[in-house]
């Protein structure tokens, strides 16, 4: 999929994976029978273990496991094998994509997902969680925004097709430079009820800034609909000359009187650098005046290496493989490009307030061999900012140094924690052993691997084991102050 296609043609490497790596998003519609929650799982062919079959063609074998569960337990499941036959090189490599609907009733759910690469002894699974809120109701509401990859008419139904359409999802919110198209589906239910059966509404659909909330150029979409008891869109824009940048994708339904009804949205990110790398245009980037022309030319490696932390994965893949071959130029565009499409006002300032946090992690958690920013606790802390409490256990029977940071609110999370530990005792480098946070590490062996220091091997089960006298770890984790 073109998910995976990355700027510059940076090289993914496909071998030596030990864990798969996949995309997970979820979907909730409304239907004439109940409201379903639709799930995609695409799977990344460079994670995968390909064996040969007798042929010499590759195959593989990844196994899915989905449960939804409501108050801790499974209402509902599916476990299914994706798996290439091994017929046909045709395709191979692109990544796997399975979807599903689970049909619900309004309420809260929780939703987990394990795979596993069942021709990869070594593979460790690979676990999602996500809780659910499903709540339709008779006012205008709308359904979630599916991105799509592709679409064509289709007269049969599919579990993959919807208002005579067969659409292939796009599970990935990140549009790297080859994408020139957001192409998107949604419903609006119930205007009809609040509307009359030949009331008129004005839908409303557009791009706007993410930190400004302002429409960003002419995405913008106007249209005077009838009532019925559910309306489908289907739309593209253009976004071959959207600048880089964080977005939402805006649904609005609007009354007579021009007042906001119902409204929707789905943050995307934009990666348009090839443009803006590109020399030529160079020639209409005006820098002079901007903060990029107080900046030491000795340093700017370090000023973007310094970014990394905060980054997204496409301009971390960019920061890893392309910052050699960049011209000084191309280097002070790149600075100035990151923080203007962060704030478009006043970007020295955002910088400004960047650059002392990387100076305090410094001091903080720098090593005579790492920069601050280097390190697990520097890149924590400057991608989620300074923790709320900090538990510094440095001396607890049978435990390497270890520490347990709690933030109250992490975006839509709450009550997140970080379990990092020391475990060459001298460089003062912890490492992150753990978190709760879904996109980081998640060790489900971590209070083992903690007791390592003085404890060999163990019941690799055993999640849960047997406290010491003295041991505070599950004190400090599960109730922190």
């Amino acid at each position: 999929m073109k998910t995976r296609l990355f700027l510059l043609l940076i090289t993914i490497c496909t071998l030596g994976y030990n864990q798969t790596e996949a995309t997970i998003g979820l979907k909730k519609f409304n239907s004439p029978s109940s409201p379903f929650i639709e799930t995609y799982i695409s799977i990344f062919s460079g994670s995968i273990k390909y064996i040969p079959n007798d042929l010499g063609v590759d195959r593989c074998k990844i196994e899915i496991l989905q449960m939804l569960k409501k108050d801790g337990k499974i209402i509902d499941f599916q476990k299914i094998v994706l798996e290439n036959k091994g017929v046909t090189t045709k395709d191979l490599y692109n990544d796997p994509l399975h979807l599903h609907r689970f049909f619900v009733e309004n309420g809260n759910y929780e939703y987990e997902v394990e795979i596993l690469d069942l021709f990869n002894d070594s593979a460790q699974k690979t676990t999602y969680y996500e809780e659910i809120t499903v709540d339709f109701n008779d006012l205008i509401t709308i359904s979630d925004i599916e991105l799509i990859d592709s679409f064509w008419k289709s007269d049969k139904a599919s579990k993959t097709s919807k208002s005579g359409f067969e659409m292939v999802p796009l599970v990935s919110d990140y549009f790297s430079p080859e994408f020139d198209k957001i192409a998107y589906y949604f419903e609006i239910y119930n205007t009809d009820k609040e509307l009359g059966e030949n009331g008129k509404y004005v839908l409303q659909h557009f791009i706007e800034s993410y930190e400004r909330g302002v429409i960003a150029g002419s995405f913008n979409k106007l249209s005077k609909e009838k009532s019925n008891p559910v309306n489908a869109t289907l739309n593209i824009f253009e976004i071959g000359t959207l600048p880089t940048g964080n977005y939402n994708l805006v649904v609005q339904v609007k009354n007579k009187d021009n007042q906001v009804v119902a409204e929707k949205k789905l943050r995307f990110q934009r990666l348009n650098l090839l443009n803006d790398l590109n020399t030529e245009n160079l020639k209409d980037v005006n820098l002079a005046g901007q903060f990029t022309d107080r900046l030491s030319m000795d340093s700017l490696d370090e000023f973007i290496y310094c970014l990394r932390p905060i980054s997204t994965q496409i301009e971390k893949k960019i920061i890893d493989g392309q910052l050699d071959d960049m011209t000084d130029t191309l280097k002070l565009q790149y600075i100035y490009s990151f923080w203007y499409n962060r704030n478009t006002v006043t970007p020295e300032k955002d910088w400004n307030a960047y650059k002392f946090q990387v100076q305090q992690v410094q001091l903080k958690f720098g090593t005579r061999i790492k920069k601050g920013y280097q390190t697990d606790r520097g890149r924590i802390f400057l991608k989620y900012g300074a923790p709320n409490t900090v538990h510094d256990q440095r001396s607890e029977a049978n435990s390497y140094p270890y520490q347990i940071w709690h933030y109250y609110k992490i975006g839509k999370f709450n009550n997140k924690r970080f379990v990092f530990y020391d475990r060459d005792l001298v460089t003062n480098d912890y490492e992150l052993l753990h978190s709760d946070l879904i996109g980081e590490i998640q060790n489900f062996h971590w209070k083992i691997d903690l007791k390592r220091r003085s404890t060999k091997g163990g019941n690799v089960d055993d999640v849960n084991p047997d406290p010491e006298f003295g041991d505070r770890t599950d004190d400090l984790f599960y109730k922190p102050r």
